[in-house]
């Protein structure tokens, strides 16, 4: 490969120094981020430098592999296995350094054309987990929770069951009901007479703010009457 590199002029400089800071220091751990494959077959086509300037694509071409399982929404291949090459490929070319998944997967489109986190099987978030008393908990909500992130959780998923349309003069505030997923929530927030609004309150203010959210409490306290 250097000599590939070498050949091409493309072969990145370095000094006495910087090569002698990289041979007597190692990374602590890695950060993995994988989306989808990238498949590739032998270049048949020439590959114009002039056009396109120096690319690794020089080297080889796209491969479409038939029968692949696609995410129709974003076009890329869904291919998990990856995980376990990469691991293989860590454990077997670099000592087995640890290492762990920054990022992973791809959103999907819902009904009203926003991008959502997947669901496993149509049923509940990939990003649930759950407590030893069994309920189902944020996994990214509670990291933050346990101070490991200072992120709590992405503002779709901290509204929800509140879904945000975007206009071209205002935002819709719509309530989503997904039934029988929820069911046991609807019933349970009727029982201590909690209204939609008051639930996701903190959501509410972080979009929108205090001001906007005092206004609606008193919209909501009209409308009792």
């Amino acid at each position: 490969m250097i000599e590939i590199l070498e050949k091409d002029g493309v072969l990145w400089e370095s000094t006495e120094e910087e090569l002698k800071i990289i041979a007597e220091n190692t990374v602590d751990f890695l950060g993995v981020n994988y989306y989808q494959p990238r498949r590739i077959k032998a270049r048949k086509t020439e590959f114009d430098i002039s056009k396109n300037g120096w690319l690794p694509d020089k080297y080889f071409e796209n491969y479409d592999m038939p029968g692949k399982r696609m995410n129709i929404y974003r076009g890329w291949e869904i291919y998990p296995q990856a995980i376990y090459d990469i691991a293989k490929n860590i454990q077997d070319n670099y000592k087995n350094i640890k290492w762990f998944i920054s990022e992973n997967g791809m959103g999907v489109e819902g009904e009203d054309g926003e991008w959502e986190t997947p669901l496993i099987n149509g049923g509940e978030c990939a990003y649930v987990v759950r407590n030893e008393k069994g309920w189902a908990l944020c996994a990214i909500e509670q990291a933050y929770n346990d101070k490991k992130i200072e992120w709590k959780k992405p503002i779709s998923c901290h509204l929800y069951p509140i879904r945000l349309q975007e206009y071209s003069s205002f935002t819709a505030v719509n309530y989503h009901r997904w039934s029988p997923i929820c069911d046991e929530a609807c019933t349970l927030g009727k029982e201590l007479e909690m209204p939609i609004y008051k639930f996701v309150k903190e959501a509410l203010i972080r979009k929108f703010g205090e001001e906007w959210y005092k206004e609606l409490e008193l919209i909501a306290e009209h409308l009792k009457k």
